[in-house]
């Protein structure tokens, strides 16, 4: 019964966190795990933006000024009929704005958008960056890329209200601690250039993932509630499997954030490399005390 329950539970979300866990169920008892979602159908064609206001963009993004395009693509009006909003989404990525893009994407998959939309919602934004960062910090990308999705909705404009700056919403003490490890002093503004802030945040994330072994779920809840807040945790919980652990973590935003990002991981995961994620069904201790909580 218990087979049978989780095997549904895996086919009904299998992106999901709960679908994750179902799938680290089974694992567990031997069981054959089910496939992964079926294939999305490819979009309607795009029809590009007409208008003088996307012949701008255009020329704006062909001149190599894309800040420019992105802000005169704000003064765009476009339709909420699909293949405009596909058109929007090619013209946004041009300009290097991920967050319209986002944003377009997720209209789109409201109507029927495909393929092309559900890229477009989990977007491989400011890739070169995220790839350097994440190389460097011996990280999986796909990792940035879910906290990035969750944290800014890849905004590098986004101040939160405890002013927390940029793509991954670094807190700008925390920003200048990384920085001084790498010796380098930081300006505050420099946390809105996304190289900047995806580097500093990669350094930040890296710490975590090396402190708690690369659990997935384990690091999302540090990022959000801190390292010293997870190592309390553990120790608090003692070692149990990490369904039951995640459910007990006792701050709710922290809890919801791991779910959260675990699903966003876990859908970049299976989008651009077609890998089921399977997290470990048995929470493995962080690696002791260390300087990650700046």
């Amino acid at each position: 019964a218990a087979r049978a329950a989780y095997t549904e539970l895996a086919q009904a979300s299998p992106l999901g966190w709960y679908g994750a866990l179902a799938r680290s169920r089974l694992r567990s008892l031997g069981a054959p795990l089910p496939a992964g979602p079926r294939p999305v159908p490819p979009a309607a064609k795009e029809k590009p933006l007409g208008g003088d206001g996307a012949a701008r963009v255009r020329e704006l993004v062909r001149a190599g000024l894309p800040w420019e395009a992105a802000a005169e693509l704000e003064r765009v009006s476009v339709p909420s009929r699909l293949p405009d909003l596909l058109g929007a989404m090619a013209l946004a990525r041009a300009a290097g704005d991920w967050a319209r893009v986002y944003r377009y994407a997720e209209r789109a998959r409201s109507v029927g958008g495909g393929l092309s939309a559900q890229q477009g919602s989990y977007p491989l934004a400011f890739e070169a960056e995220v790839t350097a960062a994440a190389k460097a910090e011996g990280l999986p990308r796909m990792l940035l890329f879910a906290i990035m999705r969750k944290e800014s909705g890849f905004d590098p404009t986004v101040v939160s209200y405890a002013n927390a700056i940029g793509l991954l919403q670094m807190l700008p003490e925390t920003a200048r601690r990384v920085a001084e490890r790498n010796g380098r002093e930081l300006d505050d503004d420099e946390l809105f250039d996304p190289a900047t802030n995806v580097t500093l945040g990669a350094g930040y994330v890296g710490r975590l993932w090396k402190k708690f072994r690369g659990q997935v779920p384990l690091v999302a809840a540090g990022f959000n509630g801190g390292s010293a807040a997870m190592m309390r945790w553990l120790e608090r919980l003692g070692p149990r499997p990490l369904d039951e652990f995640i459910e007990l973590v006792p701050f709710h935003q922290s809890r919801e954030y791991a779910k959260l990002v675990a699903g966003n991981y876990a859908t970049y995961e299976w989008l651009y490399r077609g890998e089921l994620y399977v997290p470990p069904l048995e929470v493995e201790p962080s690696l002791g005390q260390d300087d990650v909580d700046y």
